[in-house]
């Protein structure tokens, strides 16, 4: 590679996953069970909605880190993948994809725990961001007739 091309490369702009749903449920026998519903914007933001309770709004990085915690990629393979998607150090992305799946643990095992307060995430006001669809539907159903 010439000098030219390996600085175009350098300063292209980062390509974000592609936007999409993404569901995962823990596996049977867990202590507590919960569900995970990842929705990825065209910017690679995120929509992180855990148990149908608790709603994140991640920034690309963290909708990324979300994105590999939910597919089971092993961290040294997911850490490669953000550090070259974002141009850090393979060990800085490690540290903080596990900082991440630590937070999100502590997060998903203790009940009726607030984000803002004890994990020091910062507080999104509620309709400040654009969304694509509803965060969550409830439906009600009954045997009753008219």
């Amino acid at each position: 590679m010439n000098l030219l091309q390996r600085l175009t490369q350098r300063f292209r702009p980062v390509q974000p996953l592609p936007a999409g749903v993404h569901h995962y449920q823990s596996p049977t026998g867990e202590e507590r069970p919960y569900r995970l519903h990842l929705r990825l914007q065209k910017d690679g933001s995120g929509l992180f909605i855990l148990n149908a309770s608790t709603v994140m709004h991640l920034n690309p990085t963290a909708a990324e880190y979300a994105y590999h915690f939910m597919r089971g990629t092993p961290p040294a393979q997911a850490a490669s993948q953000i550090a070259a998607r974002y141009r850090i150090g393979k060990t800085q992305a490690q540290e903080d994809y596990q900082a991440f799946v630590a937070q999100l643990e502590h997060l998903l095992h203790s009940p009726d725990l607030d984000p803002v307060a004890s994990l020091g995430f910062e507080r999104v006001a509620p309709n400040s961001a654009a969304l694509s669809a509803p965060l969550r539907l409830d439906c009600a159903l009954t045997y009753r007739l008219p």
